[in-house]
């Protein structure tokens, strides 16, 4: 043991000393490499002791191989490597750095930029809350779904989207007509209802009318949307060979009514700012109620003390004898 040692030292010196040497992977003899013509090194070496072959530098790693052969190969491995490791990332358009989702939402917020972007079609959303909606919804341009994962731009993605096209401007025309029997529903529904709050034009009597008339006056559109389901799940059935997932079926369902949410959001908006405005009253209204308020106390004031307001009376009346 202890010559073997010595040996492996000795042999260890030498190629310390001299860095061409090299140690024959068989019998660990030192081998020195030959050189052509221009010098430079022969990567093939035979060891003059046992006669075995390798590589002067990459030892036995390619027996029987040359060496550009072996180096393909091992860039090739790597390229694999690299893909494997950052399979299912993607760069953030702002800063770069790779980026994995794992669940949720196609809005992504970059961890070391803080940038927001869509991990659909990787574009940047540089106005925060109001970009994030503006690109996911509906009507948006882009055509991603926030909580979608296929591609809006591949060809799958095209059809469906040419499929919900009549869809979309069926869905809108029909959402306006109904509207428009509204006119019709909302007096047949005061007329059903006043009986039952006696004539009452209260808040609370209109907003009850007012749901009972929406609910008449929508219920085709809910009827289309319920059709739609069906239909839209037979597309999805006869495009399942072609590639189709849920997400595309969850985008084929929602047509209808993503078509006329922004429809829905503007009436919600208009309706609440006038309640807001009823609900604040103005500043001469608050006046008029201050000063009722002051002469209700005068007056309750004088009915509960009226020793207190006889004997001012007698004071005057002295003040003005003397």
């Amino acid at each position: 043991t202890d010559e073997a040692t010595y040996q492996k030292f000795m042999r260890f010196r030498q190629m310390r000393e001299d860095p061409t040497v090299r140690e024959c992977p068989s019998c660990s003899s030192l081998c020195r490499p030959s050189v052509d013509d221009s010098g430079s090194v022969v990567a093939e070496m035979t060891c003059g002791d046992c006669g075995a072959s390798f590589c002067y530098y990459h030892s036995n790693a390619h027996v029987g191989r040359p060496c550009s052969e072996y180096r393909r190969e091992i860039a090739r491995q790597e390229r694999l490597n690299e893909r494997g490791a950052m399979h299912g990332t993607k760069a953030c358009p702002d800063c770069g750095i790779m980026t994995e989702k794992t669940g949720g939402c196609n809005h992504m917020t970059c961890q070391r930029c803080g940038a927001d972007w869509c991990w659909t079609c990787a574009t940047r959303l540089e106005d925060g809350q109001a970009a994030v909606y503006e690109h996911y919804h509906g009507g948006g341009p882009a055509g991603c779904r926030q909580f979608e994962d296929f591609d809006p731009r591949s060809p799958l993605a095209y059809l469906l989207r040419c499929l919900a096209a009549p869809v979309r401007v069926v869905s809108v025309l029909l959402f306006l007509v109904l509207g428009l029997t509204m006119l019709v529903w909302f007096p047949v529904a005061f007329i059903c209802l006043a009986p039952c709050h006696r004539c009452s034009l209260r808040s609370e009597c209109m907003e009850c009318v007012l749901l009972c008339a929406v609910n008449l006056a929508f219920l085709p559109f809910v009827a289309f949307q319920l059709c739609w389901i069906l239909c839209s799940a037979c597309l999805w059935l006869m495009l399942k060979p072609c590639g189709a997932e849920c997400g595309h079926l969850v985008f084929l369902m929602q047509v209808p009514f993503v078509s006329v949410l922004p429809l829905i959001a503007g009436v919600l908006s208009v309706r609440g700012r006038r309640g807001n405005r009823q609900a604040w009253p103005n500043e001469w209204e608050l006046q008029e109620d201050a000063l009722d308020a002051v002469e209700q106390h005068d007056r309750r004031r004088v009915v509960l003390d009226p020793l207190s307001s006889s004997e001012e009376e007698e004071e005057g009346g002295d003040d003005d004898a003397d």
